[in-house]
């Protein structure tokens, strides 16, 4: 029945086996088994050929790799939305290099790498978009657990005053899987107040 979701669309059920393949089990946590995505597209996607496998053109590491895929997530959540076009999905790399600071590579060689060797991204004719929106989702939710730290209550607390909270009901649920406390104090909390509230009145 945990898995129930993932059967349900064609594109989570590569993801499905792909975690499989690469881990001969499949975490019931989704963001285990988001976790478990990016680790295998990352460590063993490039390596089809076991005795010739492709470095990655950016040269960064997993470590790198991921940071700049969690600016990624949070950008195209609150920003951009699953599809870009060249430039702007280029942009929101450089954004993400700017942001780090401290990692070195070149944006075309990272989209590169997004399209082929850590394939987490498509090209559709001449835009860029992920390869399913619950990897942006995930992402996303470990940005503002991981990164954003000052921002990390205002953040959710502006999600869940949205008037479009609906879009982020995905990520929010992996977030609740990631960080139940700051999930309950930001979100349960407020919502348990104004349900107390509306009773009263």
């Amino acid at each position: 029945e945990t898995l129930d979701e993932y059967l349900e669309n064609p594109l989570l059920v590569s993801l499905l086996f792909t975690t499989y393949d690469f881990n001969r089990s499949i975490p019931f946590e989704k963001h285990r088994f988001y976790g478990v995505v990016f680790e295998a597209y990352f460590e063993k996607h490039d390596n089809t050929k076991p005795m010739s496998p492709r470095d990655k053109q950016s040269g960064l590491n997993h470590d790198g790799f991921d940071r700049v895929l969690r600016y990624l997530g949070y950008d195209s959540l609150v920003n951009t939305g699953v599809k870009f076009n060249e430039d702007t999905i280029l942009n929101s790399i450089r954004e993400a290099k700017d942001y780090w600071g401290d990692l070195v590579f070149s944006e075309y060689d990272f989209l590169k790498d997004m399209t082929s060797s850590v394939p987490l991204f498509c090209k559709e004719g001449t835009d860029y978009k992920w390869v399913h929106k619950s990897l942006l989702e995930y992402f996303a939710a470990r940005f503002i657990y991981c990164d954003a730290k000052e921002y990390q209550d205002d953040i959710l607390s502006d999600i869940y005053n949205s008037d479009d909270i609906e879009k982020y009901l995905n990520m929010l649920d992996l977030y609740y899987d990631i960080d139940p406390k700051g999930f309950s104090k930001n979100i349960t909390l407020p919502f348990l107040e104004s349900f107390l509230e509306f009773s009263r009145s």
